[in-house]
C-alpha cells in the first residue's frame, strides 16, 4: 500500500470508510510492520562447525520486500566458535555488519554481503564463557517470497 497525504477534516463532515481507510488505515499499514522475533529458550549446539537452522529466529518475506535486520545475541558456553549464516529466498540478497572479537581476541569489523547459507562471520568465543554480539543489515528481496533464517554453527 502506498502513503496517502494526510487528509484536513472539515467539521460537521460524514466520515465513512472511503474516506478514513486510505488517511488512517492504509497510511499505518503503509509505515511497515515492525516484527520482534525472541528466541524463548536456548539452543544448544556442542562441537559442531555444520550450520544449522535456528529453531525460533526466522521471519516470512513477501516478493521484493526489504527488511531491516537487527539481531542481538547473547552467547553462553566457551571453547569454540561462533559462525553465522543466513538462508533465504533465490534473488534475494543479505547484507550484514557487526564489530565483535575474533580468533585472537581483538575487535573485527564484519561487513559481508553474503551468498545464501555461507558463513559470514566466525567470532570467537573460546576465551570467555558468555559475549554478547549485535548484527545488523538488510534483507532485500527479489522476485520470491520465503523466509530469511539464521543459522548458526
Amino acid at each position: 500500500m502506498a502513503w496517502t497525504a494526510p487528509r484536513t477534516w472539515v467539521d460537521g463532515e460524514l466520515e465513512t470508510a472511503a474516506i478514513f481507510n486510505p488517511h488512517i488505515r492504509d497510511n499505518f499499514l503503509a509505515a511497515g510492520p515492525h516484527l520482534v522475533v525472541r528466541k524463548p529458550s536456548d539452543e544448544s549446539v556442542t562441537s559442531s562447525t555444520t550450520l544449522q537452522d535456528d529453531n525460533d529466529l526466522l521471519l516470512a518475506v513477501g516478493v521484493s520486500e526489504i527488511w531491516q535486520v537487527e539481531l542481538d545475541l547473547y552467547v553462553t558456553g566457551g571453547g569454540g566458535d561462533l559462525q553465522l549464516a543466513w538462508t533465504y529466498p533465490a534473488g534475494g540478497a543479505v547484507v550484514m555488519q557487526s564489530v565483535a572479537p575474533n580468533a585472537t581476541n581483538t575487535l573485527t569489523y564484519w561487513n559481508v554481503t553474503a551468498a545464501s547459507g555461507v558463513a559470514f562471520a566466525d567470532y570467537d568465543t573460546s576465551s570467555v564463557t558468555t559475549r554478547f554480539f549485535k548484527v545488523e543489515g538488510l534483507y532485500i528481496g527479489a522476485g520470491t517470497g520465503g523466509t530469511l533464517r539464521l543459522q548458526w554453527a
